[in-house]
């Protein structure tokens, strides 16, 4: 399978390539999308399709396969992938500004379809405060979901085409189609290939958006803990149930069920873990309720406790919002926080904050 980032055009926003953006400190979101893609493809098979700074990219990546787009400046994004160099294999494609969970990608992969394209029905709700400017510039696509009802949502610009699809794409004239992704997309739909979308709910993000980056890098409390669990290799990570609000609502019974499995009759914690908990530039911990030392024998008081929890969220909530169920930990000979940094000046150290016993000497990061 080969993979095409498209990345020819000048960002939206900032000097750099899109590419060379970085998504954490030392992360650029090149380095993500490498990440996410290498369970389906070798770097032999990852091209870019660049022209902006494409220079800059090759320098940073050498390698990967590069193809130069001419007339980048005043062609568009459906141009530049029909100047690919396509090899008759099934194909991937991604604008070079979005990274996705390789789940979602995987999954992409499982839909049965010539062409698989892959939307978000979280849009308007992917992070916290989304401004109506940005929800307007979002880039959006018609779909007929499973109800037979029609609805508009975002279009992530990842894209499966299988080979038939791949033959069909490589004889294509941008004068046919149009000049975009999802006019590409409509044109299929018209062909007697079949054409189908995967809904990747929120798993991505765009790099025009801080909120989104943070949202996509840390998520709640139960999705960063889950998603830490695998990689700790000096730590232990306490097995969790979580779930939203709105499967609450909809399988409580199930849930408890679940619960009652996974921890027999220990006693439990039950933690707040709201979107709106934490973002980029600030910390909500502690606005939520965190009910300790539940009796996990009695339904009720477990019942109870979630219920709880899920009203200090408020009236304006969505159903996103999280309830994370841990075992109660007893006999603890010390608790505390770990800071990346000092509260006080910034300054980039471990700062170990124990109750009672004082802090910890700081220790520079990375040593």
């Amino acid at each position: 399978m080969d993979v095409f980032l498209l990345g020819a055009g000048k960002p939206a926003t900032g000097d750099r390539p899109s590419a060379l953006k970085n998504v954490t400190l030392n992360t650029k979101a090149m380095d993500w999308q490498i990440n996410s893609f290498e369970s389906i493809a070798s770097h032999n098979d990852i091209h870019y399709l660049g022209g902006y700074h494409v220079d800059e990219v090759i320098e940073n990546y050498p390698q990967l396969n590069f193809t130069v787009i001419p007339n980048w400046e005043t062609t568009s994004v459906l141009h530049t992938l029909l100047k690919a160099p396509f090899t008759g294999r099934s194909i991937i494609i991604s604008y070079s500004d979005t990274v996705f969970r390789k789940k979602a990608i995987s999954d992409m992969l499982l839909v049965d379809a010539d062409v698989v394209f892959c939307v978000d029905s979280h849009w308007k709700k992917r992070y916290e405060l989304r401004s109506e400017n940005d929800i307007q510039s979002a880039e959006t696509i018609e779909i007929d979901n499973s109800e037979g009802v029609l609805s508009i949502v975002e279009f992530t610009g990842l894209i499966h085409f299988k080979n038939d699809a791949v033959k069909h794409l490589s004889r294509l004239n941008e004068i046919n189609v149009g000049s975009s992704l999802t006019d590409l997309i409509n044109y299929f739909r018209s062909t007697s290939l079949s054409v189908k979308y995967f809904n990747v709910a929120g798993q991505w993000a765009e790099l025009n958006s801080p909120d989104d980056i943070a949202r996509f890098i840390l998520g709640t409390k139960a999705e960063t803990l889950s998603r830490l669990e695998p990689l700790v290799c000096q730590s232990h990570i306490g097995k969790q149930v979580s779930f939203t609000s709105s499967r609450w609502i909809s399988s409580s019974n199930s849930i408890l069920d679940k619960i009652r499995a996974c921890f027999s009759d220990a006693n439990l914690v039950v933690r707040s873990s709201s979107k709106g908990e934490d973002n980029w530039y600030s910390s909500n911990a502690g606005s939520f309720e965190s009910l300790l030392n539940i009796n996990g024998s009695d339904e009720t008081s477990v019942r109870k406790s979630i219920e709880t929890v899920l009203a200090s969220y408020g009236d304006n909530h969505n159903g996103e919002d999280q309830v994370l169920v841990q075992e109660y930990l007893q006999n603890v000979r010390a608790s505390g926080v770990i800071f990346t940094c000092s509260l006080e000046t910034g300054a980039p150290y471990y700062h170990f904050k124990v109750p009672d016993r004082g802090s910890v000497n700081p220790t520079p990061l990375g040593g």
